[in-house]
């Protein structure tokens, strides 16, 4: 039950954490790094994604859910009002393990994972707008959702009495109902342009303040130019990164656990879970998110790394992604040879 509650957890706050940032009004334009899509139509960057868990737990580590991604990101139409574009799904690959959940999860993942051609566009900055295929999106997800509970109640039968499927498959649902909430679940996308249409002022900044949630937050922000790489970059490249920490206590961290299972789990075992947690939590619960952001002069992104980090009572379950450029086309940059620069990941 320990480890089913966890898992719950971090599943709510991947769809409630966003990159921290704070505002300087003291700064002058000299001394900002503007984030700025200047994209021409028909520009086009091919992005390589991994992903996976780490959970460590009385000195043991376990790495798991390890996926590669690739997708292609092409600029449709560029007016001066902003951007449309596509983003194209490649291929989706993963690595067997011993846990049939995610064996079940992964081949549906990767069977659907092309059906996912997507929509967006951004204004001048390129500061995502809207998904225009947004309701096309909810219901192939919808169909994918299905299709994972259908798998996944037939291997566990007993999932039933704890976590009825009717409220998990409708909770999974509800996440991805709206064009919002379907935009935040888009990683690849809230981490490769999340930084556009901001300014960040050169060199590091700190703060100490209250999260959006109300707890006690340590932030750290640096900005900076110079080329990420030497063989592919330019001199104008540059970089952002974030640092956020946020501690919970334990009670509020009861609370928050025990009220996100009881959206989805047996109202009795939702009870016995929470005296459970309330008898057992002593700790405080810490929330790391830490994201690299590299960007090409022109605005492209051209490697994001994240890490979010949750650590309760003795466990720590770290989330990472890293998406790296692979292949690029640009309108306003082409090789001697007519043939952009492409490099094997």
């Amino acid at each position: 039950m320990r480890k089913l509650v966890f898992s719950l957890v971090a599943i709510f706050f991947s769809f409630h954490s966003n990159a921290q940032t704070t505002t300087f009004a003291t700064e002058t334009t000299d001394s900002l790094i503007n984030v700025i899509a200047y994209f021409c139509k028909n520009d086009s960057l091919e992005y390589v994604m991994n992903e996976g868990e780490v959970n460590i737990e009385a000195g043991d580590t376990t790495i798991s859910d390890r996926t590669e991604q690739r997708f292609r990101i092409v600029v449709l139409d560029s007016t001066s009002n902003g951007y449309k574009m596509e983003l194209i799904p490649l291929s989706y690959e993963y690595e067997e393990s011993g846990d049939k959940t995610e064996v079940a999860i992964n081949k549906i993942a990767a069977a659907t994972y092309k059906d996912f051609h997507t929509i967006f566009t951004t204004d001048e900055y390129g500061r995502i707008e809207h998904i225009e295929n947004w309701k096309e999106i909810r219901d192939i997800s919808n169909s994918a959702t299905k299709r994972v509970c259908d798998s996944l109640y037939a291997m566990e039968p007993d999932m039933e009495t704890y976590l009825p499927r009717k409220r998990f498959e409708s909770l999974m649902k509800s996440m991805l109902s709206t064009e919002d909430k379907i935009l935040n679940s888009y990683s690849e996308l809230t981490m490769l342009f999340s930084c556009h249409g901001k300014a960040f002022p050169i060199g590091k900044k700190v703060a100490d303040d209250t999260s959006e949630s109300g707890y006690p937050q340590h932030t750290e922000v640096v900005a900076s130019y110079g080329s990420y790489e030497e063989e592919y970059g330019f001199e104008d490249d540059f970089y952002v990164s974030f640092a956020a920490e946020e501690s919970i206590p334990a009670k509020d961290a009861v609370d928050i656990v025990s009220n996100f299972v009881g959206i989805i789990i047996d109202k009795d075992l939702d009870a016995e879970a929470k005296d459970k947690l309330v008898d057992e939590a002593k700790s405080d619960m810490k929330r790391i998110s830490v994201e690299d952001n590299y960007f090409f002069f022109n605005g492209w992104p051209c490697k994001v790394l994240k890490n979010d980090t949750t650590e309760w009572e003795g466990v720590k379950k770290i989330k990472y992604s890293t998406i790296q450029w692979a292949k690029r086309s640009w309108g306003n940059f082409e090789q001697p040879s007519n043939t952009s620069p492409n490099k094997e990941l």
